[in-house]
């Protein structure tokens, strides 16, 4: 859709601002889009959509809870997460096999013991 879009509409169109825009974008909606029957289905696209108007619902994103993934701690007290080393406090390498938990909260890197 978004090539659609590009190919046809905004191809060699001047940008003034958002409004004007916009309201072009309403026109050629309604006259070329919406209104010229699909190719395949030859069915106009506005009129599907009143049929299916009714069915849609809003969208509302889930939220899903992080999962917390485990990497084991280096010798250093570092662990490597995305080709990133990430430095611990010391002694928090307790052996072999020493795992700590990493999670992502928004734009920030959660590490606690596992």
């Amino acid at each position: 859709m978004v090539r659609y879009v590009k190919q046809n509409f905004l191809y060699n169109r001047t940008f003034h601002n958002t409004e004007t825009l916009n309201d072009e974008a309403l026109g050629w909606l309604t006259l070329t889009a919406n209104g010229l029957p699909h190719a395949f289905t030859q069915k106009d696209p506005h009129t599907e959509w009143l049929i299916e108007q009714p069915f849609l619902r809003p969208y509302s994103p889930r939220i899903q809870k992080a999962a917390l993934l485990t990497y084991t701690v280096r010798k250093d007290n570092t662990i490597s997460y995305k080709g990133n080393f990430y430095s611990l406090p010391l002694g928090t390498y307790k052996g072999r096999g020493t795992l700590v938990a990493v999670s992502t909260e928004m734009d920030k890197l959660v590490i606690c013991d596992s």
